[in-house]
C-alpha cells in the first residue's frame, strides 16, 4: 500500500509520515494509531519507537500494565465476545476456566 493510500484510508496528512523522516518531528498519537489500525498493526509497534510505550501513559502500576494488552487477534477475538456475552454467561465461563486451570495445574505436577 502506498504511502498516500495508507494516509488516506486513516484520515491523516500525508506530512504525519514524511515530517518524522525530513523535519525529525514525531506525529501525534491519534494519528499514529489510526495508520496502524490501517496497516494492520498493533498501534504499539509504531508507539514504541517513538518512545511511547502503556507504562508511561498509564504511570506507574502494580503487576505490570502490559499483561493486560491484547497481544494478538486471538487476544482481542475473546476480548471482544467478553464484551459481548450477558452477565450470567460471563459468571459461567469464569467458573469453566478456574476449573480448566485447576486440572491444567494438577497435570503439570
Amino acid at each position: 500500500m502506498s504511502n498516500r493510500k495508507a494516509c488516506e484510508l486513516a484520515g491523516v496528512s500525508e506530512d504525519t509520515t514524511r515530517n518524522p523522516r525530513r523535519k525529525g518531528t514525531r506525529p501525534d498519537i491519534v494519528s499514529t494509531a489510526r495508520l496502524a489500525h490501517v496497516l494492520g498493526l498493533d498501534p504499539w509497534y509504531l508507539l514504541a519507537p517513538l518512545g511511547l510505550t502503556l507504562d508511561l501513559l498509564q504511570g506507574p502500576t502494580s503487576g505490570g500494565a502490559t499483561d493486560y494488552v491484547a497481544k494478538d487477534d486471538d487476544e482481542r477475538a475473546l476480548l471482544d465476545a467478553w464484551r459481548d456475552i450477558s452477565e450470567e454467561d460471563r459468571g459461567a465461563l469464569r467458573v469453566a476456566l478456574r476449573n480448566a486451570r485447576a486440572v491444567s495445574n494438577r497435570g503439570a505436577a
